[in-house]
């Protein structure tokens, strides 16, 4: 049985321990002073040439995130979703990594950023789109 003594520096040797902590880590400094850390500047690859009407298959998978075509989506918001919308969007862009996205979809939280998103509104339209 261990004796008073032994329980009492047990004790006191685990009162310590818990009063231990990390220390709390400086704010990293910020090039505005502003006190909020600033991602480095994005950078992108070439683009495409939006004329260039090649069948050659893309890899979307190589396709930076201003490239999955979202910029020449302007003319066919608000279009109804149906298989003629599909294939402008198709020749739109230039690529088929294209998710349709309805009401109350699930939709999975992988950003692939050549992939273009299709948001179809409740009325079966063209609402928006996203890279990602």
């Amino acid at each position: 049985m261990p004796s008073l003594p032994h329980l009492a520096s047990a004790c006191a040797a685990l009162c310590l321990l818990g009063a231990c902590q990390a220390p709390v880590p400086k704010p990293t400094p910020t090039p505005d002073g502003a006190g909020v850390p600033v991602a480095p500047p994005a950078t992108t690859g070439p683009v495409a040439d939006a004329s260039d009407s090649s069948d050659a298959a893309v890899d979307p998978d190589t396709l930076p995130a201003i490239n999955c075509g979202e910029g020449r989506m302007a003319k066919l918001m608000n279009m109804p979703e149906s298989e003629e919308a599909h294939a402008a969007v198709i020749a739109a862009v230039g690529h088929r990594h294209i998710r349709w996205v309805h009401p109350g979809d699930a939709v999975t939280m992988d950003y692939q950023p050549g992939r273009l998103n299709v948001i179809v509104d409740e009325h079966g339209q063209i609402a928006a789109t996203r890279c990602g």
